[in-house]
């Protein structure tokens, strides 16, 4: 995942593309076409070199917004350990010493999955509603591993104890549109259609998920009762004017339609 080591939260500008290709070593296993082992300790990878430049080519990652583009299209490996991380950011609220940071109320997580993520442009992060979305496709082509995948935000590993799912790497806390339950449907007719039988287990399974996070989303969501939801990044991609998951710049709370129908559909 991409680090954060900037004092700011600015860490796409403070870790530059020299720092990057230098220090991360992993990433990507060190090149294109690379293989690992399973916790990515052991690594093989396909290195290219000029003779000129300093570095090799090409690793994965490495640019930030303002120097192009950062990433290629991948099925990643991807670890987190919470309650290490915001032990090094001293952010953990179990530790003497709290500050309030980021994530901080995510010390649960422990991830360690393969998760599909395959936008050339955001790896390597993973986002709960993008790997929904994702998994429809890879229904028709590989039934069981889209039911995996679909089952990763809800376990245990993933999904906060209040019922909240996480949203992406970034900022765990955000709102993700709720389309799990959507999806689940769908990767359920999709494998009807495919084999002429269905997999109960694994709609129970994410069925007792879901009820969890749609608890959440109706307790905390819903201000008012008035089962009008509000908050978050509900679908209309990244063109907001100010931040939707924070209190607004002029006091006041925004009341959103594309949420409010995302509800519909969950319920």
């Amino acid at each position: 995942m991409w680090e954060d080591y900037s004092p700011d939260g600015d860490a796409w500008n403070f870790f530059t593309h020299d720092h990057a290709r230098s220090r991360a070593h992993r990433w990507g296993e060190d090149g294109l076409g690379g293989i690992s082992d399973d916790k990515q300790k052991l690594c093989f990878a396909l290195a290219l070199w000029n003779g000129k430049d300093a570095i090799l080519k090409e690793r994965l990652f490495g640019l930030t917004n303002s120097e192009g583009n950062h990433g290629e299209d991948v099925k990643e490996y991807y670890f987190f350990d919470g309650d290490n991380w915001l032990d090094e950011h001293h952010s953990n609220p179990l530790h003497s010493g709290y500050q309030n940071a980021r994530n901080s109320e995510w010390f649960h997580m422990l991830n360690e999955d393969i998760i599909s993520m395959p936008d050339k442009w955001e790896y390597p992060w993973y986002a709960a509603w993008d790997l929904a979305f994702h998994c429809l496709p890879l229904s028709i082509v590989d039934p069981d591993l889209a039911k995996d995948q679909m089952k990763l935000m809800l376990k245990g590993a993933y999904l906060h104890p209040s019922g909240q799912m996480p949203a992406y790497e970034w900022n765990f806390s955000d709102v993700n549109p709720p389309v799990h339950a959507f999806a689940t449907l769908f990767l359920h007719r999709t494998e009807t259609a495919l084999r002429g039988g269905f997999d109960l287990d694994f709609l129970r399974e994410t069925f007792n998920k879901l009820v969890l996070n749609f608890t959440w989303w109706v307790n905390r969501k819903d201000r008012f009762g008035k089962n009008v939801f509000e908050g978050g990044f509900l679908g209309l991609d990244n063109i907001g004017v100010f931040d939707r998951s924070a209190p607004l710049p002029t006091g006041g709370h925004l009341e959103q339609a594309d949420g409010t129908a995302w509800m519909a559909l969950f319920s």
